[in-house]
């Protein structure tokens, strides 16, 4: 991916288009042009620092002249030209309030899960026909996961745990 700016806003592209449109005339074939003749027309790469997607986002894309790649020692670093992004940290909210909705995620699972049977509990409600011992088993088991699953998350002490909890069942 490359970006450029154009008319003071940063403008990417995912491929150079067949054709530009440059102050100095059109310019046919553009997407064969090198990195070099690129870079004259104001195409740099676009760079996507490493971040963790739980915690932090990337945003304000712009154009850096000595962009140090991360993941080399310091001594190695080759300043580039490109445009990167600004990592910053996500405001995760309060962890009393992150744990209330992973717990009503984890029961709206088990709801979804509980109403596939939910016919023949209302049949043997309504008709008195027995229960068939596997529904009984399988219920029963998604309640006791669910209560298990959702003691495992009250006893998390740190936001990122409790986003990245697994709610499956």
């Amino acid at each position: 991916m490359k970006a450029r700016l154009e008319g003071g806003k940063v403008v990417k592209y995912n491929t150079i288009p067949k054709t530009l449109k440059e102050p100095s005339g059109t310019i046919i074939k553009a997407n064969t042009l090198s990195d070099f003749e690129l870079k004259q027309l104001g195409f740099y790469p676009v760079v996507v620092p490493n971040y963790n997607n739980v915690t932090q986002s990337v945003t304000n894309l712009h154009f850096n002249n000595a962009y140090q790649h991360p993941g080399f020692d310091a001594g190695l670093d080759i300043p580039q030209e490109c445009f990167v992004y600004d990592v910053v940290i996500k405001d995760l909210g309060d962890i009393a309030d992150l744990k209330a909705d992973k717990i009503l995620q984890l029961k709206a699972n088990a709801n979804n899960e509980l109403a596939k049977t939910d016919w023949v509990v209302v049949r043997n409600a309504e008709n008195s026909i027995a229960i068939p011992t596997e529904i009984t088993t399988t219920r029963n088991a998604i309640r006791t996961t669910v209560d298990t699953k959702e003691n495992e998350i009250n006893a998390l002490t740190d936001k990122v745990s409790v986003i990245a909890f697994d709610i499956s069942l």
